[in-house]
């Protein structure tokens, strides 16, 4: 709940900090990563992406990318578990080489190649750390998978930061109220989340496909979208008892029809 204020801009101050919030583990990108922030989480489990900047970092990663990229297999990222000293606080870092990366380089060293190699295989790593240094309750590929999860909820909270939400017309002062606004946007985001991967089930289960922005079948569209997709269907009220829904097509009435009979229901 703290992190989801922070980062919403409900608050200028960092309540994962405060006594009063409870906070299991922590999971930032490289911006949380510097000495004074660090040393103000005690008692807190947290996992974070190391600045490259960090003189540290650098050549730890240039000490390992040559081993790294030999062991990998070509398809699916590996990396090397390093117990490590920063600020004061034992940490487990993990390198990790990523074998998808691409880099282009300009100028004289587009023709060497060897260089060309050699900072492709620097670039392609970037280092974890925790402050979790028992590997048996997180191993390196716990940091890894925890860190990929991250990017799908910051993915699902920058729905909650669109202009379209409207959240950034309220304005709140009160550490109460700005934690119940809070719960109703996690609430929606939950109904969100639920609504869209119901509907790309279902268009999956089926073999179906829906039309994006730009007319092309897809079978994963975003609930956003489908929403967009469904305005200015008017419902004209005929005599009080009769009801006419217009501008219903075929996209319209198959993905209704794969949603089920209480959608359907709605639009006929």
């Amino acid at each position: 709940m703290a992190m989801v204020l922070n980062g919403l801009g409900f608050a200028n101050q960092r309540l994962y900090l405060l006594p009063h919030f409870s906070t299991q583990h922590l999971l930032g990108d490289s911006a949380l990563f510097c000495a004074e922030t660090l040393k103000l989480m005690k008692g807190i489990i947290w996992t974070s992406r190391v600045p490259e900047t960090l003189l540290q970092a650098r050549d730890l990663m240039k000490a390992l990318a040559d081993d790294l990229a030999s062991a990998n297999d070509g398809e699916q990222p590996n990396f090397n578990s390093v117990d490590v000293t920063y600020a004061d606080i034992e940490q487990q870092w993990i390198v990790v080489y990523s074998p998808h990366f691409t880099y282009r380089l300009c100028g004289s060293l587009a023709s060497d190649y060897q260089q060309y190699q050699q900072r492709l295989k620097r670039k392609s790593c970037f280092i974890l750390a925790t402050n979790q240094t028992d590997k048996e309750l997180m191993d390196g590929h716990q940091i890894l998978a925890d860190y990929k999860n991250r990017q799908k909820v910051e993915r699902g909270f920058r729905f909650l930061k669109d202009p379209m939400f409207l959240a950034s017309s309220v304005f709140l002062k009160s550490p109460k109220r700005i934690m119940a606004l809070t719960m109703v946007m996690t609430v929606c985001l939950l109904v969100y989340a639920a609504l869209e991967h119901r509907m790309r089930k279902s268009l999956a289960d089926s073999d179906s496909s829906f039309p994006n922005q730009t007319g092309k079948m897809i079978n994963n569209p975003t609930i956003r979208w489908v929403f967009q997709y469904f305005q200015n269907i008017p419902v004209i009220y005929l005599q009080q008892t009769k009801a006419a829904v217009l501008n219903i097509n075929a996209h319209h009435q198959k993905l209704l029809q794969l949603m089920g009979k209480r959608y359907l229901r709605l639009y006929s």
